[in-house]
């Protein structure tokens, strides 16, 4: 009598019981390491915002100068534009810049 099982078959079953028990999965497809975006390249993103380029034009138009400042808050780019005024800062608005994906979003949206 032949037995109904055939060797490739318990070959088979041998083999993902033994990756069942062992815990093992597939190997997990490596991912790109993730480059975040620099802060020269967020800068650059909010200077290339229709309405931050013409608070510049018009500032140079009067003859002064639109100031920028970043720093990184909670994992994103913190972008200041502002203009210095009698001795103070009159800021422009506020931008925050993903760092994985660049998206850019006004603090005060007109």
């Amino acid at each position: 009598m032949s037995n109904p099982m055939s060797r490739p078959m318990v070959y088979s079953l041998g083999c993902v019981c033994t990756l069942m028990l062992a815990g093992c999965a597939p190997a997990a497809t490596p991912r790109e390491p993730r480059q975040d975006i620099p802060q020269e390249a967020a800068v650059a993103a909010v200077r290339a915002l229709p309405e931050v380029q013409a608070y510049e034009r018009t500032l140079i138009e009067a003859g002064a100068a639109a100031h920028v400042d970043v720093q990184l808050e909670n994992g994103e780019w913190l972008v200041q534009v502002y203009e210095v005024k009698d001795g103070h800062t009159a800021t422009f608005n506020w931008y925050r810049v993903d760092k994985e994906t660049g998206v850019v979003a006004p603090e005060f949206p007109e």
